[in-house]
């Protein structure tokens, strides 16, 4: 059975690489089984790549073949919030 992580519908968060929402369902966990809305990823011309943080264009997937490519990337515009202040 199929994950979160691996439909096109789950977008992981920019700040926290390992959560992030579904955009049809807006579930909260990548380990998740997928739903009956579950779609592969599809090869985008611009995907997200969740361990270098970036964007990436498709001419570049050779260089993150290990690495988790996102067609989207969830922000979470509040994120300043859990974050404690530098002073």
């Amino acid at each position: 059975m199929p994950f979160c992580r691996e439909c096109r519908w789950w977008r992981p968060d920019v700040f926290f690489a390992y959560i992030g929402e579904c955009e049809k369902k807006g579930k909260a966990s990548q380990e998740d089984e997928s739903c009956d809305g579950f779609e592969l990823k599809q090869d985008a011309e611009f995907m997200w790549c969740r361990d270098c943080r970036i964007t990436i264009h498709r001419s570049e997937r050779a260089r993150h073949k290990s690495h988790g490519l996102f067609a989207q990337v969830h922000v979470d515009y509040d994120a300043h919030e859990y974050t404690s202040a530098g002073d």
